[in-house]
């Protein structure tokens, strides 16, 4: 690791004169105290308890106004390894026609649509536990999860062409098994995005993706920012067809709205009909987030997840449900160094207004950008 990190320092500063923009970023997740339910303090620890992984990553990048590159370093603690480390992206990109066209290949992932994961570097489960699109049910993932990521962080190459009016068209082509069965023995899929601006503060972006044969998603959102003083707001649409012929789809909502002048709301709310297992269900999911300032440097948020795993069963066969409620501190220590610590408490399997089970963790998160 130290070699590593030795090497991106010595690059930055080498390369900082050809290029206008270098920039080197650190993030580390970790529990400091964390309970399986029996009041199992597990210290500083590199994953949380029941929910994610939480590593953290070096983030190495170069560009200028034509080209640039950037490169994603994940240490893997999970293999009791310290020195191993993974290639979690890698990029090389460049413009042109003055910039209207823009080629992009390597291994990453992205999204277009607005998603307001605005809770600073907190990791996915305590802040946006589901990317828009189908969520995963039944231990199953759709063709439509995660619909608005063009690449499924594969190996692939993009180009996309600007044009006048704020409307863009993207093409990607994908490396995969895409038909393993016929002679032909294709490998890579592909998918296609269109994007416009809808009137002033308005955006609409249709993506399709057809990654296996018979297998595919179409989905459309709509952005807009001018509907109500202090409301953003993205509202989509998701479907995806299996290779089994079985379709599930997926209704988004997503939105932050300014209450008072130190004051935010964020949501993030997802219905899904998964046809996936053994019998389809409903599978809800909602979180609100509530932001204040407390000083220049301290934010305060208070964030609660419910969800529903099956909204169809009934009580008396037991209802899959979680509720979380994670009180967060942000500080800035300066610029480019933030930490983020608090409190996640999660409550699940509810049945006939109570949870069967209950747990706690303190999350720390340190990040550094130079």
């Amino acid at each position: 690791m130290k070699k590593i990190i030795t090497a991106l320092t010595v690059t930055v500063l080498t390369l900082a004169a050809a290029f206008a923009d270098v920039s080197l970023e650190f993030t580390q997740y970790a529990v400091l105290l964390g309970d399986n339910g029996n009041l199992d303090f597990n210290g500083y620890s590199g994953k949380f308890d029941g929910n994610a992984t939480a590593n953290g990553n070096w983030k190495f990048t170069i560009k200028n106004k034509n080209a640039g590159v950037w490169l994603t370093v994940k240490p893997s603690l999970q293999d009791g390894n310290p020195d191993a480390v993974k290639a979690s992206e890698y990029v090389g990109w460049t413009n042109f026609f003055d910039g209207a066209m823009k080629l992009q290949a390597g291994q990453w992932e992205a999204r277009t649509a607005k998603r307001f994961a605005n809770g600073g570097k907190l990791q996915g489960t305590q802040y946006e536990r589901y990317k828009m699109g189908v969520v995963k049910g039944l231990g199953n993932t759709s063709a439509a999860a995660d619909s608005n990521r063009l690449t499924d962080k594969q190996l692939a190459a993009q180009i996309t062409y600007n044009m006048d009016g704020g409307a863009w068209v993207t093409g990607v082509l994908h490396q995969g098994d895409y038909d393993t069965t016929s002679g032909t023995q294709q490998k890579a899929g592909w998918a296609a995005e269109f994007g416009t601006s809808v009137g002033e503060g308005s955006r609409l972006i249709v993506d399709f993706k057809n990654f296996k044969q018979d297998q595919y998603s179409v989905a459309a959102f709509v952005e807009n920012s001018t509907l109500k003083e202090g409301l953003d707001f993205t509202a989509g649409f998701s479907l995806g067809r299996e290779a089994t012929g079985s379709f599930s789809w997926a209704i988004d909502f997503r939105g932050e709205y300014d209450l008072a002048d130190n004051l935010r709301l964020a949501t993030m709310n997802n219905l899904t009909y998964n046809t996936l297992g053994t019998v389809p269900v409903y599978n809800l999911w909602d979180m609100v987030c509530l932001s204040t300032e407390l000083s220049d440097q301290l934010t305060a948020l208070f964030i609660v997840h419910w969800e529903h795993n099956d909204l169809m069963k009934v009580a008396a066969t037991g209802r899959e449900a979680t509720l979380d409620f994670a009180p967060m501190v942000k500080y800035q220590v300066g610029k480019g160094v933030d930490l983020t610590g608090g409190l996640n408490i999660r409550t699940s399997s509810w049945d006939e207004r109570s949870p069967d089970t209950m747990n706690f963790e303190v999350p720390f998160i340190l990040h550094v950008s130079m």
